[in-house]
């Protein structure tokens, strides 16, 4: 059975990319593959990838003397502490770069690949394309990379130039699709559509749930503008005016001024009567199922996804 070595910059399990690392990771050992996992993650975080010792774990540790930054997140509003591409300096990148490509090294000759597997097309992907250019690699596009194209454009140039080696790429959906080959020049042959999916041991109906007159909300992400979440409280604020049997549950976690103006915007209007927005912060997997069985509508107000 192949051997997969799967990368991501950043936190595993802490965003929609790194719970999608873990259930690739979880699937793909119930197929038997051997695999491998590297990633970015805080000195005292406790990864649980997998309960099993098969996986082996290669963590780049942030916030050490080696590399004293916040992890670098993908998005400009992460649900943890992070730092953004774009306020990456000279020095700072030179870290960055030296920290992975060490584990990276160590992780390849260990292990060896047979494939790489690496989530977002973005500049950590392109320098292992660089340092193995003789390792078949899988890219997987989970959109956040497209932005940063835009946003850190003093590196797209180079992230372009590497990701147009890639012998397969993954896409969310067509439009993705269409947009990868567009903005890195990617042959379309080599651009593959897989879609969503979902955990169904975690995420299932409730055939039981009972009628009720008081119709649940449920939004799950992160704590931004770009997600729409200030827009969603603020509809909530007005349409609680026509039908008052409204509760909006709003899942999730973010830092930084925009995640407090939201949770501030929603903490006034739940000081009016008859107006409840409730803020869980950070739940596990198996707490969102619950959270979306005892819901009715789950709302998507994200101004880039869907």
């Amino acid at each position: 059975m192949k051997k997969v070595l799967q990368i991501i910059a950043q936190k595993p399990g802490n965003t929609g990319s790194g719970i999608f690392l873990q259930s690739l990771v979880k699937e793909m050992y119930k197929k038997g593959y051997n695999q491998a996992v590297v990633a970015g993650i805080s000195k005292n975080d406790k990864i649980k990838l997998i309960k099993d010792k098969k996986i082996s774990f290669y963590p780049v540790y942030f916030e050490t003397d080696e590399l004293p930054s916040k992890v670098v997140g993908m998005s400009d509003v992460m649900p943890y502490e992070s730092t953004k591409y774009t306020d990456m300096n000279e020095q700072m990148l030179i870290q960055w770069e030296k920290a992975f490509k060490k584990v990276i090294k160590v992780a390849v000759e260990k292990f060896k690949p047979d494939i790489i597997l690496s989530h977002h097309l973005w500049m950590l992907t392109a320098l292992v394309k660089k340092w193995y250019p003789n390792i078949p690699m899988i890219g997987i596009c989970h959109g956040t990379d497209l932005r940063q194209l835009e946003k850190s454009k003093e590196y797209s140039a180079e992230v372009i130039k590497e990701c147009r080696n890639i012998e397969t790429v993954f896409a969310l959906n067509n439009f993705q699709k269409e947009k990868i080959h567009k903005k890195y020049g990617i042959e379309k042959n080599k651009i593959f559509t897989m879609g969503s999916a979902y955990n169904s041991d975690v995420f299932y109906s409730n055939i039981e749930k009972k009628e009720n007159k008081l119709i649940n909300l449920v939004y799950a992400g992160k704590l931004s503008y770009s997600k729409g979440v200030m827009h969603l409280v603020n509809a909530y604020d007005e349409i609680i005016s026509i039908n008052k049997n409204l509760n909006l549950i709003i899942v999730g976690s973010g830092k930084g001024e925009e995640s407090d103006n939201i949770k501030k915007t929603g903490e006034n209007i739940n000081k009016n009567i008859n107006k409840n927005i409730e803020f869980t912060g950070m739940v596990s997997q198996y707490e969102l199922g619950d959270i979306f069985r005892k819901s009715d509508i789950f709302v998507l107000p994200s101004f880039y996804e869907g």
